[in-house]
């Protein structure tokens, strides 16, 4: 908002100070806190990449441990290779492979047996049954 100073000119409301405070605080404030890590690897079937076609179901999960959110992975058909982005924590992985041979998915929250903990960006490979 502006408003008329003594000289007959406008000024501006907001001080300089303010807006610069305010944009220095929008700068690092995503930095706060924990942040995100990456994880990505290889989904495996008896240590060899997975081999699956573009009409096979892969679900590649990791559900926060106790019992919290859970994250879904990307995943490339083509290489076998899943990533997926989440905060640094104790991490339950599911995998699920849906190619006309197995039953339906797991309900959420179930079907992992590992727990991991990621504290930084790491490659994982995951061991497919």
């Amino acid at each position: 908002m502006f408003y008329p100073d003594k000289r007959g000119g406008m000024k501006v409301r907001h001080s300089l100070i303010s807006t610069t405070f305010l944009c220095v605080v929008a700068l690092f404030l995503p930095g706060c806190g924990k942040g995100e890590v990456t994880i990505k690897g290889k989904l495996l079937r008896d240590g060899k990449p997975i081999q699956v076609d573009g009409s096979t179901y892969v679900t590649v999960m990791f559900a926060a441990e106790p019992q919290g959110k859970s994250f879904a992975a990307t995943f490339d058909h083509k290489t076998s290779q899943y990533e997926v982005r989440l905060p640094p924590g104790k991490y339950r992985s599911i995998v699920h492979v849906m190619d006309g041979t197995t039953q339906a998915p797991p309900p959420p929250g179930k079907g992992g047996t590992k727990v991991y903990e990621f504290t930084a960006n790491q490659e994982l490979d995951l061991e497919v049954p």
